[in-house]
């Protein structure tokens, strides 16, 4: 019988997770970028994020992506400081789906991921965008987005709660698309340098 894998903060945070830790950072700071560039109302900046917990589990990805909004609310965006949480929660999230080995070709258990992805993210950033900035969030397009459901009589709860449903279901959706796409062109040698890259490998352990 399988024994359940012990995971330890050395393991987690190999010599190779570290490295990547801040090319992660990057594909979610250039995501960023990216929608800031063409006004699009979702977010993209945890890409890395997902593709972090994908490789060396939770706390890894926790860590990009609270050094994600530091960077970007320093160099950019001030408001992005305080979701630093919820980019945070995110990567526990991921990388608790992918020690259990849920990140397979089972679309049940993406799907799953997503909304689970998506709840996190509403529990801890609505509150934010709600109480600290009145409905404002730290991308244009949602808050324009918010603005209008305030105005066609929508209360703020219901307005933020409501846009970052469905926001935050496509983000995760595509972070999750593109994080997959990522790790298929890993090469198994460096895979195998994570803590959970067997678990993508071509050719599957004995």
């Amino acid at each position: 019988m399988g024994k359940t894998k012990k995971y330890s903060m050395k393991e987690d945070f190999s010599m190779v997770a570290v490295l990547t830790i801040p090319i992660c950072v990057a594909i979610n700071v250039v995501g960023d970028q990216i929608v800031q560039l063409l006004k699009l109302p979702i977010f993209l900046d945890v890409i890395g994020t997902v593709l972090m917990a994908m490789l060396a589990g939770p706390w890894p990805a926790a860590v990009t992506g609270v050094l994600t909004n530091l960077c970007m609310g320093i160099t950019d965006n001030p408001t992005l400081i305080p979701f630093a949480i919820t980019s945070a929660a995110c990567g526990i999230a991921a990388g608790m789906f992918a020690r259990k080995k849920w990140f397979s070709t089972q679309k049940w258990k993406l799907v799953i991921i997503v909304l689970v992805l998506d709840l996190v993210t509403i529990c801890t950033a609505s509150p934010i965008t709600i109480f600290a900035f009145g409905g404002v969030s730290g991308n244009g397009g949602q808050s324009v987005a918010i603005a209008g459901l305030m105005a066609s009589g929508a209360n703020i709860i219901a307005a933020v709660v409501g846009t970052d449903f469905w926001v935050n279901l496509v983000d995760r959706s595509l972070a999750l698309i593109i994080a997959f796409a990522v790790v298929k062109v890993i090469p198994d040698r460096t895979l195998i340098k994570y803590s959970l890259g067997a678990n993508f490998t071509k050719k599957k352990p004995e």
